[in-house]
């Protein structure tokens, strides 16, 4: 008796959960984590390799290789680093060795600011006690880790010029008289300036550029100061601007116990004709 028999072989079978994913909004220079799951629903092993569709991609997978046992499930970690604030896409390309290939959409919009600072800065800045009547600088960097460039201007929201003032009582002449009007409280060296300024107040950073930048602080009478600097920028070639950062600045000036009379002395040595 000659019997004949035929089959077909079949590798793993691998069901792959989410079929897309989304990462919403996210802050940009963080990592943002979501799962993916692979699950063997077959009574053998199944390799595979995952990896990203686009060469400089701003996700990773990991582990990026493995095997999932028969009738198991194995998760891969999907990271997403954005460095811009626009929408992102891009594609997880699953390789099953003997069986599929599997290609999952993902996206994220990113959210946030790419200007990074050296030293503690933003949202709020607390340079403890110093002397009054004596300048204060706080040296700091600012680099640009986004994609595009950007300019920035930065301004002392506590700053109410006079011709700002005027403005704000014209609107509010038909108030009540009872009703306090808008001050500006500040000690300053020149009348209606801010305690703190930022220098330079305008920069434009290219991609990776740095640069330096100083704070200065002065008060002529010993208090707490409290003053907000906002930064708005213009990226690439946008039209608008648009509000980046908001940093609260906390300083508390005291008196020094001892006050010098002069900060040099010159010395002039005359010699007479004879």
């Amino acid at each position: 008796m000659v019997c004949h028999l035929k089959s077909i072989g079949e590798g793993p079978v691998i069901y792959v959960h989410p079929s897309q994913v989304d990462f919403g909004n996210i802050y940009v220079l963080k990592d943002s984590l979501r799962v993916l799951n692979l699950s063997n629903q077959s009574f053998i092993p199944a390799l595979f390799k995952a990896y990203m569709a686009h060469k400089k991609s701003l996700w990773t997978i990991e582990p990026s290789e493995g095997m999932v046992p028969p009738e198991s499930d194995v998760k891969l970690t999907l990271t997403a680093n954005l460095n811009d604030i626009l929408t992102f896409k891009d594609t997880v390309v699953l390789d099953i060795e003997n069986s599929n290939t599997y290609r999952i959409p993902v996206q994220a919009s990113g959210v946030g600011s790419t200007i990074v600072s050296d030293k503690p800065f933003a949202p709020e800045l607390n340079l403890g006690a110093h002397f009054s009547l004596d300048t204060y600088y706080y040296h700091f960097k600012l680099t640009n880790k986004g994609r595009r460039a950007q300019q920035l201007l930065w301004m002392n929201e506590d700053f109410c010029p006079q011709e700002k003032l005027n403005k704000k009582k014209l609107a509010k002449k038909d108030r009540a008289k009872s009703q306090p009007q808008v001050q500006c409280y500040q000690a300053p060296r020149e009348p209606h300036s801010p305690v703190f300024q930022l220098h330079p107040v305008r920069m434009e950073l290219s991609p990776g550029q740095t640069i330096d930048v100083i704070l200065e602080g002065y008060s002529t009478t010993p208090r707490v100061v409290k003053e907000k600097l906002v930064c708005h920028t213009i990226i690439g070639m946008q039209k608008g601007k648009s509000l980046v950062m908001t940093v609260n600045i906390i300083c508390e000036f005291v008196a020094p116990f001892i006050q010098l009379s002069t900060k040099q002395l010159i010395y002039r040595l005359e010699k007479g004709g004879q």
